[in-house]
């Protein structure tokens, strides 16, 4: 960027108008099929079900988050350790639990 570069100008490198068609086209199949699907978004609630139940319970019983975490998290509120807890969790790890 110099000085007389014109941020407000189209990219200088970009898609073709035919792959920005066809990734358009891509993206609404995915939406339609996949990302709101009902199956997918039956098995978003249930994971975010178990979120909040694990959240609950690690409130009232945060002795049961790892010493090394409650360490790390030493200064944190409540509330920020079991978030960041919840948050290092993989998808499998949370739903095994």
């Amino acid at each position: 960027h110099g000085p007389d570069a014109d941020i407000t100008t189209r990219p200088v490198i970009q898609h073709s108008d035919a792959i920005t068609v066809r990734s358009q086209e891509l993206l609404a199949f995915l939406r339609d099929r996949f990302y709101q699907s009902k199956r997918i978004l039956d098995d978003m609630e249930v994971g975010r079900a178990k979120i909040r139940r694990h959240f609950a319970h690690l409130m009232d019983n945060p002795e049961q988050i790892p010493d090394t975490m409650r360490r790390r998290g030493r200064g944190c509120t409540p509330r920020r350790l079991v978030c960041d807890y919840l948050a290092g969790m993989t998808d499998r790890f949370l739903m095994s639990q």
